[in-house]
């Protein structure tokens, strides 16, 4: 049974520490990805949606929830981008 604390397995604090920091970092990611996929999804079917409406009422809702979809497909690659920016060495200046 787990009580939720993380137990580490090194006597070196600071490394404990890293340790937890890079599973958070990797638990964030993959939600994160898992959310894209979703939003990916979504956009499929609407578009789907979109190419089997004849009123012209459902197809301006089919428009406005493929953009409202599409912006938060570029919100989820914009956050995705500022992770993989903090997740890795920061790169040199030329």
């Amino acid at each position: 049974m787990s009580s939720g604390v993380i137990k580490c397995h090194t006597k070196d604090r600071k490394e404990c520490k890293n340790s937890w920091k890079k599973d958070s970092l990797y638990q964030a990611k993959q939600e994160l990805l898992r959310e894209i996929e979703e939003v990916k999804t979504s956009l499929a079917i609407a578009h789907s949606n979109f190419d089997n409406v004849n009123d012209p009422d459902l197809v301006d809702s089919c428009i406005y929830e493929m953009t409202a979809i599409q912006y938060k497909y570029k919100y989820l690659l914009r956050r995705m981008r500022q992770f993989e920016g903090e997740s890795t060495p920061m790169r040199s200046i030329r």
